[in-house]
């Protein structure tokens, strides 16, 4: 199913910078505001890097108590994992440099991957020096989507029908 999820993603353009960020660094914080694509852009980076390193499709979905916490140990070797944190205070805040680099230098031993969705950067995220390394910002969205969005969102509501 994420196999098929990726192979019909539209990828916009600077795409593979995710991947590259991914596949270099064995982590990559996607950030930006909510229904911009995040979610699908970080599954399809992670799903192309784990293809590229012959890895099985194994991807697991952590919550966002692991970001910023150094006690945290990779808990599975050659997977994907994924953060969605959409807290109201999202717990990427806490992010900092020490993470940055513990999280992937662990992430690497393992041959493992995780990408996280947050939202617009803040808190000692902002700050970090790797950010720029590991943090991707300003997404685009792919062009298809953008000439379609109006379209898709008045003819929805018609084509809804209830399962009754």
């Amino acid at each position: 199913m994420l196999a098929d999820e990726a192979h019909r993603y539209v990828r916009p353009v600077g795409f593979d910078s995710g991947v590259d960020v991914l596949s270099d660094n064995n982590l990559a914080i996607f950030s930006g505001p909510k229904h911009t694509g995040r979610r699908s852009r970080a599954l399809t980076s992670l799903v192309t890097v784990m293809r590229d390193n012959g890895l099985d499709l194994e991807i697991y979905e952590l919550t966002g108590n692991v970001l910023g916490n150094v006690a945290w140990r990779v808990p599975q070797a050659r997977c994907g994992f994924i953060v969605i944190d959409e807290a109201r205070k999202p717990a990427a805040e806490s992010v900092d440099d020490k993470w940055l680099t513990y999280a992937a230098d662990r992430l690497r031993e393992q041959q493992s991957y995780l990408v996280v969705t947050t939202g617009p950067v803040s808190g000692s995220l902002a700050t970090a020096p790797r950010r720029s390394e590991l943090v991707l910002e300003e997404l685009e969205l792919p062009e298809p989507y953008r000439d379609r969005a109006p379209l898709c969102r008045r003819r929805v509501p018609i084509s809804v029908r209830s399962g009754h």
